[in-house]
């Protein structure tokens, strides 16, 4: 996506789309959180051509082979990439559109229950492929086992972690505060969608990884 300059309303992570139709206008009025409306379909995918194709790419002595994960985490961010408006999402009752696509995932440190683990994003460009996809998680594992941490993400998270626990719940009331904006009252209502973010939807798709779900917002 072509970088626009950033204008009055536009968010860091976004662009305030302002020419929308009234159906989209009055949605982010009616329904001003992301759970408010959602629809689930069950559909079954015959994954044996999958197989197939990661059996062909899995040549012998391959350092870091494919898997169900890096194939699914493919075909999510090309069908984004493909249609832009997979990337939009509600917040202050304004409607945004994203200015990247990017793939948020935790990586387990070892293969074990206890082991630590870390969270890892990458920012996929319109020309990515399972290839250069499949190469920069690799580098995110290696990175992951060889260092402490593998972004900043876990320094801040560490950091906040490390306070007493008062201010520590202070300070994340204050931060959703000021994502709510006008919205107080909403805070006394429940969010499924916060408890459906903290658990995967695909589980363990490979020993080393999680992919949280929904991954829209």
């Amino acid at each position: 996506m072509a970088e626009q300059k950033r204008r009055w309303g536009d968010r860091r992570d976004a662009t305030l789309l302002r020419d929308v139709d009234s159906l989209h206008f009055i949605m982010g009025i009616i329904y001003p959180n992301r759970a408010d409306n959602e629809a689930y379909i069950a559909e079954r995918v015959n994954l044996e051509p999958i197989k197939e194709y990661i059996a062909t790419k899995n040549y012998e002595g391959i350092p870091f082979k494919y898997t169900f994960f890096h194939v699914i985490l493919t075909a999510l961010v090309k069908t984004v990439i493909l249609r832009p408006k997979l990337n939009r999402f509600y917040a202050n009752e304004n409607y945004y559109q994203r200015n990247k696509v990017t793939a948020g995932f935790v990586i387990k440190k070892e293969f074990a229950d206890g082991s630590e683990e870390a969270m890892a994003l990458l920012e996929i460009k319109p020309e990515s492929t399972i290839e250069t996809i499949h190469e920069e998680i690799h580098q995110e594992v290696a990175a992951c086992r060889e260092q402490k941490k593998v972004n900043t993400t876990d320094n801040s998270m560490n950091v906040l972690n490390s306070l007493f626990r008062l201010f520590s719940s202070s300070f994340c009331c204050r931060s959703r505060c000021t994502l709510s904006a006008r919205r107080p009252a909403s805070f006394l209502r429940p969010s499924t969608t916060e408890a459906k973010s903290a658990s995967p939807a695909l589980g363990a798709l490979q020993a080393i990884y999680r992919f949280p779900f929904p991954f829209s917002t």
